[in-house]
């Protein structure tokens, strides 16, 4: 085949097939027609993922690999994306308020990663299944992600808020225990043990064309 004819690949799914290594990625950013990418289920590993110049992805599945490093802010620039999954890995830093791009994103999973900071800034009104659970997020869920079921949050110690217990103020001097072990100090927030509930479960089927 040659690369004129492979750089109209649009469909890329190589799944659970034990693959290894790090800057994989790099390379199919020439791929431009890219729509579906999955690497789902191997031991792909590194940081820096640059995703940018394959604007014409819909859905993109990275989950159970070895990423490591930043948010890949290049994601935002993905505007078709529909599903986005990036769940166990090892991503690190704040969950970016640039994904509010995706106006079309469906999904959203994160979950068991070990992203900080606060997600008061997320607001995707499309979204129908999302999950950020075994991070380390602080801080209050915005309006914008309460209707989400507690267990897409569970398993953040300092995260709180409509689907988890009520936010409590605590006082802002420092020297507070709780007040040191939240990030969000002054008036920093704790939350309680998550309640347990379903996670709705939904089947997202959208045309390729």
């Amino acid at each position: 085949m040659s690369f004129d004819k492979i750089k109209l690949v649009s469909r890329l799914v190589l799944e659970n097939m034990n693959l290894q290594g790090q800057g994989l990625l790099n390379p199919l950013t020439s791929l431009t027609q890219l729509r579906v990418l999955s690497l789902k289920q191997n031991n792909f590993s590194g940081p820096n993922l640059v995703l940018s110049n394959v604007t014409s992805l819909k859905f993109l599945f990275l989950s159970y690999n070895e990423f490591s490093g930043d948010f890949p802010v290049s994601v935002a620039f993905l505007w078709k994306l529909y599903q986005l999954d990036l769940s166990y890995n090892n991503l690190s830093s704040i969950i970016p308020s640039s994904l509010n791009h995706l106006t079309h994103l469906l999904t959203l999973r994160l979950e068991e990663n070990r992203f900080s900071g606060s997600i008061s800034g997320l607001s995707l009104p499309s979204l129908q299944d999302f999950n950020v659970s075994g991070n380390v997020l602080a801080g209050e869920i915005p309006n914008s992600l309460s209707k989400f079921f507690a267990l897409a949050f569970e398993k953040n110690s300092v995260l709180c808020g409509v689907s988890l217990e009520k936010c409590k103020l605590v006082s802002s001097d420092p020297t507070w225990p709780w007040a040191m072990a939240s990030p969000l100090s002054p008036k920093s927030i704790v939350a309680s043990s998550p309640s347990s509930m379903p996670v709705e479960t939904k089947t997202l089927k959208k045309d390729l064309e």
